[in-house]
C-alpha cells in the first residue's frame, strides 16, 4: 500500500505490517465511529492497533501482545515515518482495570500496580488540534535526544556513534560530563533522566495512595518538557498554568507530544466541576477562539485493547 496522507493510513500500515509476516486472505469493510483524533490521547496508536486486531481475527492469525506492540510500532515508524517509540501502545495493550502500568521502555517489561488511592484524572482539550505525523518537530526531538546520547558516549568513552539514546549512558556519566555538552544535548538529557526519577517517585507515590505526591510529580514533569524538553504551544502552556491553579488540582501535565491536544490533570473527583468551569473562564479569556471548542471528560486507569 502507498501513503494517501489522509486517516485511513494507518489502515494501510497495518496492512504492509501484517502482510510482511503472514499471508492475508480476507479484507474488511470497516466503519470508524469516535471524536478525539489529533489530541493528544494516543488516537493514532489505538487505530492502529484496533486495525491489527481487526484484520489479524478475520484471517485466523494469532497475535500475542507484544506482537500488536512492535507490529504498531511498524505503523508508525517504518509507514508513516514517526519515530516514537513503545510506550503509547504498549499503554493500550496492557493496561488493566484500576492499575498503574509502569513501563520498561529498554526491555519492554510492563509492571502492574493495582490502585492505592483516589486517582481520578481530567483530560481537558485546548482547542488546537494537528495530526502528530504532520509535525516534525516531534521527530526533532527525538533526533536531539539521539544526538544527546552520542554526544555523552563520546565524552565518556571516545565512541563516534551518529546517534545513541541517552538511556545507553548511566546518570552518573551524564553528571561527568554534562558541562561540556552542547546546551540543546545538555536540556534534552536532563528532562530524560530527570523524568526517569519522576517515574520511580510515582510509582511509589501510587502504592502509597499520595495523590498529592503524584501531583507534584506530574507538574515537574511538564515544568522539564517546557523547560528541558522545550515542548509546548502557547496555548498548552497556557491550559496547562490554568489547570494547575484550578481547585481541586493536585497536579497536570500535557498530554501526548504537548504542542497541540488535551493536557490531563489529576483531581479531585467531587471538585471536577468547579475545575471545568475554572479552565473555561480563564483559559476561554485567553483564547477566546477556543471557547466553543472545549471540552473535558473525567477517566480512571481502565482496562487495555480487547475485542468486543
Amino acid at each position: 500500500p502507498q501513503r494517501q496522507f489522509d486517516w485511513a493510513d494507518y489502515a494501510r500500515g497495518a496492512l504492509q505490517a501484517l502482510q510482511r509476516r503472514y499471508s492475508l486472505t480476507r479484507g474488511l469493510s470497516i466503519s470508524i465511529n469516535g471524536a478525539v483524533s489529533e489530541v493528544g490521547l494516543s488516537s493514532s496508536a489505538a487505530i492502529g492497533l484496533a486495525y491489527l486486531v481487526a484484520f489479524s481475527e478475520i484471517n485466523d492469525i494469532d497475535l500475542n501482545s507484544q506482537d500488536l506492540i512492535e507490529l504498531d510500532r511498524e505503523i508508525e515508524n517504518g509507514f508513516l515515518g514517526l519515530k516514537n517509540g513503545l510506550l503509547d501502545q504498549s499503554a493500550i495493550v496492557l493496561s488493566e482495570s484500576g492499575c498503574l502500568t509502569v513501563l520498561d521502555c529498554r526491555s519492554g517489561q510492563a509492571d502492574i500496580h493495582p490502585i492505592a488511592g483516589d486517582f481520578v484524572f481530567l483530560a481537558v482539550f485546548s482547542g488546537v488540534r494537528q495530526p502528530l505525523v504532520a509535525s516534525q518537530q516531534f521527530n526533532k526531538r527525538v533526533d536531539e535526544c539521539l544526538l544527546a546520547g552520542a554526544e555523552i558516549r563520546s565524552l565518556v568513552d571516545g565512541s563516534q556513534s551518529p546517534a545513541v539514546p541517552v538511556g545507553a549512558s548511566e546518570y552518573s556519566e551524564f553528571l561527568q560530563v554534562q558541562s561540556q555538552l552542547s546546551s540543546v544535548s545538555r536540556r534534552r538529557a536532563r528532562h530524560f533522566y530527570s523524568e526517569c526519577e519522576r517515574v520511580r517517585k510515582g510509582r511509589a507515590a501510587w502504592q502509597k495512595g499520595d495523590v498529592v505526591g503524584f501531583g507534584q510529580l506530574m507538574n515537574a514533569s511538564c515544568e522539564s518538557s517546557i523547560h528541558q524538553y522545550q515542548t509546548g504551544s502557547a496555548e498548552m502552556i497556557a491550559l496547562y498554568e490554568v489547570l494547575v491553579q484550578a481547585p481541586g488540582v493536585y497536579g497536570a501535565r500535557f498530554s501526548g507530544a504537548g504542542f497541540r491536544g488535551c493536557a490531563v490533570a489529576l483531581i479531585d473527583h467531587q471538585r471536577r466541576d468547579q475545575v471545568v468551569d475554572f479552565v473555561s473562564r480563564h483559559y476561554g479569556r485567553l483564547f477566546p477562539q477556543y471557547r466553543a471548542d472545549l471540552w473535558a471528560f473525567e477517566t480512571r486507569p481502565a482496562r487495555g485493547l480487547t475485542l468486543l
